[in-house]
């Protein structure tokens, strides 16, 4: 943009000025200032035309300083603001991330539990299936005049006794995953298949201790 020399009137006196601002912009703050400076020496009769653009050009640079300092706290705050921003979303991902980690957790745990339920399931059928076995087997030889042994009295006992605290056992792996996991308590008459046991699940290996039946 060309330069153009611009002639103005302050208190009174022309100035003329090389520019490249519009004439309306330099005419504005012409009339600010002729408006300052007349308000100076009004309140101060005896302050010359000089004495009023002294006071006026200090306002301007008080009041240009102020702004400045306060743009600079401004843009502080600004920064802090952003930077706080900042924390609280990487805190924000940490803390979706770990959720997302407990709720994998317990999906996990979860499965677990299904699986150990389902194994209790096939082990107190076998055992029931068992019992019945030894129950008739009994029967048959209370029929035939023979009674139980101490032998088939003793490994009852022990059936029952292994139930008992494999169903402990159990509660007790529920309870520390946070989970309430019902144990049926039906006992099927026919033992279910051989379940499989997920490969990514990492359990305990429930052994089952077959009883001798004779």
């Amino acid at each position: 943009m060309s330069a153009n020399k611009m002639r103005f009137n302050v208190c009174g006196t022309d100035y003329v000025i090389t520019t490249t601002d519009t004439e309306e912009y330099v005419k504005s703050l012409a009339e600010k200032l002729d408006e300052d400076m007349t308000a100076v020496m009004t309140a101060t009769p005896s302050a010359s035309t000089a004495t009023a653009a002294v006071i006026t050009a200090l306002d301007y640079l008080d009041e240009m300083k102020k702004t400045e300092d306060g743009a600079a706290n401004m843009r502080a705050q600004i920064k802090d603001y952003l930077e706080d921003t900042a924390k609280s979303k990487l805190a924000a991902e940490e803390a979706h991330a770990e959720t997302e980690t407990a709720n994998k957790e317990i999906e996990r745990l979860r499965r677990e539990v299904t699986y150990l339920r389902q194994q209790i399931a096939a082990y107190q059928a076998q055992q029931a299936q068992r019992a019945i076995n030894m129950q008739q087997h009994a029967a048959q030889a209370a029929q035939n005049g023979q009674p139980i042994t101490p032998q088939q009295a003793a490994q009852l006992a022990a059936q029952r006794a292994r139930q008992q605290q494999l169903a402990r056992t159990v509660a007790a792996q529920q309870a520390a995953a946070g989970m309430q996991a019902e144990v049926p308590n039906t006992q099927p008459a026919d033992a279910p298949e051989k379940l499989e046991k997920p490969a990514e699940i990492l359990s305990p290996t429930i052994e089952f201790e077959t009883i001798n039946e004779e």
